[in-house]
């Protein structure tokens, strides 16, 4: 947590913590939250599925881990906590009665329930502007709650997005009366936290590195667009730097502007779309059916339970070991043990590799195959003398075409692989380039071949034509792994990152 908003009140909190939100630093004086302040911090107390375990850490979904990492700094304690001071018959100091989990399509979390035995209160958080549409006043204190009007709306949402343009993800706060049956709804605003959520280490270099093998990463994420676009170019992903993001040749597109588009104009337009933000799974599903329409290999990450459903539908789900979730680890084909995006790299540069390899296993396999059936064949043709006899074929097929053919099998990973482009989806290994690299090196063998037979036919004696072959595979070889890569290809095509 970096930053508490509370009527027009924007504060700093990073002066007063350490780097693992521990206490105060000493060189600072001590703060003092308004009543505002401490009232969002409240909010976000008690609506709050996070706990503290015996090692004494928070632990939980990161936003509401920070949200109780923050209360020290507040001078606060847990108010879910058992209360030494108030002879309650439970014993605590909140009593939770009904919770409405949070939701992409919604974008708040509700718990009701009675503080300190009073009367039962909702508790709400989640996105700015839809926490704000449920509200029809704003905290100052308990005795002052005036009228939320549109240039107070205005004015919060400009310090959110200020918060946001730094990249920190803004959760809003309010509170009020409890209805039964109802949405809560004439809600008191009381303000927002903003926290960081930094890319882990490596990330950039990682997507740095995709890009030049020409896989496309998109952001796809439920966080505000102006939140999303700072992460993004934080990272390196590719934003357009002029023009409204609503205009047509914007790199972000919106939830509800997907929403607004058919299923043709979506597939039209995700090769220009960077970011996709304010997004349900329902949104994930069909970007991600929107990429394979065009033909796109889709690997697709994730770790909670709404992307579970795209992780199934990409052609390559990618889940996190750590931090995802049980169901996100079912629909995902891979899952990533130390939750590393730049784990990544080293698979699709392993996939190139293999393609790669292959395609230099069959071309020379193929050649020295083709060379000695055109030798056989030729010479049958115009009734010439067998130039190779049963041991010279088998001498040829066990001890010059295997071991040199498995060492080209198993080469290690050449890092100009990278600056290939990935081959498109329905390509063939055997392709019209090896091809063509098989019979140039099988007419090389079946010319130079025929040469020396013809000059040791001269003289009535074929001593050499054993000879003759083995160098003549020895140089096949050698052209093989010097020759450029024909068409060296990846599993991941298409990649994303998903909040």
């Amino acid at each position: 947590m970096t930053h508490v908003y509370a009527t027009d009140d924007l504060v700093d909190l990073t002066p007063h913590l350490h780097h693992n939100f521990g206490p105060r630093h000493p060189d600072h004086a001590d703060f003092a939250p308004s009543p505002a302040m401490l009232k969002t911090a409240l909010v976000g107390n008690i609506c709050n599925n996070a706990f503290r375990n015996e090692q004494g850490i928070n632990v939980g979904q990161a936003t509401e881990v920070a949200l109780l990492n923050v209360l020290p700094v507040l001078g606060k304690d847990d108010d879910r906590k058992v209360s030494l001071n108030l002879a309650m018959a439970d014993g605590q100091n909140f009593v939770r009665k009904a919770e409405v989990p949070f939701s992409s399509e919604a974008k708040t979390m509700s718990v009701s329930g009675s503080l300190n035995g009073g009367s039962e209160m909702v508790y709400l958080k989640g996105a700015v502007e839809a926490v704000l549409a449920r509200c029809r006043y704003y905290y100052v204190t308990d005795s002052s709650t005036p009228s939320l009007d549109a240039a107070v709306q205005k004015t919060i949402i400009d310090r959110a997005n200020e918060c946001a343009s730094k990249g920190l993800r803004v959760i809003a706060m309010a509170y009020g009366f409890a209805k039964d049956g109802t949405e809560p709804s004439n809600l008191i605003f009381t303000g927002f936290q903003a926290m960081m959520d930094p890319p882990r280490r490596g990330v950039a270099h990682a997507i740095s590195a995709l890009h030049g093998a020409g896989v496309q990463i998109v952001m796809i994420t439920g966080d505000s667009d102006t939140t999303a676009v700072a992460i993004a170019r934080e990272l390196g992903l590719k934003i357009s730097s002029t023009g409204d993001r609503y205009a047509g040749s914007s790199s972000v597109m919106l939830g509800s502007q997907i929403d607004n588009l058919s299923e043709r104009e979506l597939i039209e337009r995700v090769p220009s779309i960077t970011v996709f933000a304010r997004t349900t799974p329902r949104h994930k599903m069909r970007i991600v059916k929107a990429w394979q329409m065009r033909g796109a290999v889709v690997a697709m990450t994730g770790d909670g339970v709404n992307d579970s459903p795209a992780l199934k539908m990409a052609d390559i789900g990618i889940s996190m070991g750590k931090s995802g979730t049980d169901v996100a680890k079912e629909a995902s084909d891979v899952i990533l043990v130390n939750d590393d995006f730049s784990s990544i790299l080293p698979a699709v540069e392993e996939g190139k590799s293999i393609f790669y390899n292959i395609q230099n296993f069959l071309s020379f396999q193929l050649s020295t195959a083709v060379a000695a059936l055109s030798l056989i064949t030729l010479s049958t043709l115009f009734k010439l003398a067998n130039p190779l006899n049963a041991m010279q074929i088998l001498f040829i097929n066990i001890l010059m075409d295997g071991p040199p053919a498995q060492a080209l099998g198993v080469d290690p990973v050449d890092k100009e692989i990278m600056r290939r482009p990935p081959r498109k989806k329905g390509d063939n290994i055997i392709s019209r380039r090896l091809m063509g690299r098989v019979m140039f090196s099988a007419a090389m063998i079946v010319f130079g071949t025929l040469y020396i037979y013809a000059l040791e036919m001269s003289d009535g004696t074929m001593s050499r034509r054993d000879q003759t072959m083995v160098r003549m595979n020895v140089w096949t070889r050698l052209t093989v792994r010097l020759s450029p890569f024909s068409s060296s290809s990846t599993s991941f095509q298409r990649c994303k990152i998903v909040d």
